[in-house]
């Protein structure tokens, strides 16, 4: 299984929790919604190939 779909979730995770970044720690909401925008892309691309994966009948996609 290519797991670039956990690696898109994971910057967007790091996205999402480095949004407090500034002077007063206030949470940037923009920067936010990028960030759950990319887990949501990042899990779409994971679960496909993983479909993909049971279609071809390896065990990729455990």
């Amino acid at each position: 299984m290519k797991k670039r779909g956990l690696l898109v979730m994971s910057i967007g995770f790091l996205i999402v929790a480095l949004s407090p970044i500034g002077a007063q720690r206030t949470t940037n909401y923009s920067l936010v919604l990028v960030g759950i925008s990319i887990i949501g892309l990042g899990y779409f691309e994971f679960r496909h190939n993983k479909q993909v994966a049971a279609k071809r009948g390896t065990h990729d996609g455990d």
